[in-house]
């Protein structure tokens, strides 16, 4: 009886183990088809990934990244991300980013890389800590999305409503946005009497005569080469627009505090620039030579506290009607 209990015993305690080890090769084995799988989504993510050691050395990039920065994964590994992965950052971002992750936070950011072949390319990368289950920091990884596209396309935006898309001038939009920005300068300074401006607007004659005459294109290469000329006179920080047709403007910073001497020295470039126009120009394609005046009429700004753009380029507009009836 002994025996045969002893047997027993034996043969359940034979089956339990089995039990176990069957159950423990069941997890292991779902536990390497889950780590197969979060390793293929690591492996076959569109964005870049790069792990590190502590020190910033690398121990693995995905294909992502290697397809992205024209490197062989030999030429990556064991190299500090600073040089192959994160070269674009600058001090300042480093060093926050140096700071954060030692407080093991999560950082973020955008960076300029440069490729094996030194293009640029544009990244908003997050970088975080790699936690063991005791909450020790053992790796870094990066995380980087590509975004060079779109930021491009969000400069080619800015640019189409800002600039000018014949001449390349800033439009009337950067007009407003530049008066804009000299009243609420003049206002921080309502103290003291602060320096005046003046907005330039100009219009040139016989424009549309020769545009009907030459056609539009040959009318386009005109205005192209009366931008090129206004640019030459234009003087430091001042702003030279298109705002439309054949109508420019120019905004002249800080010519006096008085508006005798602020008002004469804007009519002394105003008499430059008519005389600038009035000198020949050559354009290709054109055997003649193309000579046109302007029009031009000026105002001060900002005139009052309460002065705005709006007002400004009313009253400069009232004065070239005035000038073009003259």
């Amino acid at each position: 009886s002994v025996t045969a209990a002893a047997t027993l015993l034996s043969r359940r305690s034979y089956l339990r183990r089995v039990q176990e080890a069957q159950h423990t090769a069941s997890s292991l084995a779902a536990s390497e088809a889950e780590l197969r799988k979060l390793l293929r989504a690591v492996e076959q993510s569109p964005e870049s990934i790069v792990i590190t050691d502590l020190s910033g050395r690398i121990e693995y990039v995905n294909a992502a990244f290697l397809a992205r920065m024209g490197y062989a994964r030999d030429e990556v590994l064991g190299q500090p991300s600073a040089r192959v992965s994160s070269n674009g950052m600058a001090p300042a971002q480093r060093l926050g980013l140096r700071d954060t992750l030692a407080r093991g936070e999560n950082w973020g950011g955008e960076q300029v890389n440069r490729r094996k072949d030194g293009a640029e390319v544009i990244e908003a990368v997050v970088v975080a800590p790699i936690r063991q289950s005791d909450g020790h920091i053992t790796h870094y990884v990066e995380l980087k999305q590509d975004i060079t596209e779109r930021k491009r396309a969000a400069d080619e935006i800015h640019r189409l409503s800002h600039f000018d898309g014949l001449t390349s001038l800033p439009n009337r939009t950067m007009l407003m946005d530049r008066l804009s920005a000299l009243q609420w300068r003049s206002g921080r300074a309502s103290n003291a009497p602060g320096a005046l401006h003046a907005l330039v607007l100009l219009d040139l004659d016989r424009f549309t005569t020769f545009n009907d005459a030459r056609g539009s294109e040959m009318g386009d290469r005109l205005l192209c080469a009366v931008a090129l000329r206004l640019s030459e006179l234009l003087p430091d920080q001042g702003l030279l627009v298109r705002v439309a047709g054949d109508e420019f403007a120019i905004v002249l910073h800080d010519l006096a505090n008085q508006p005798p001497q602020a008002s004469r020295r804007a009519l002394a470039f105003a008499e430059q620039v008519q005389a600038l126009l009035l000198q020949p120009l050559r354009l290709e394609g054109y055997a003649d030579e193309a000579q046109l005046g302007a029009s031009i009429g000026i105002t001060l700004y900002p005139q009052s506290p309460a002065d705005s753009p709006q007002e400004a380029l009313r009253r400069a507009g009232t004065a070239l009607h005035r000038a073009k009836q003259a």
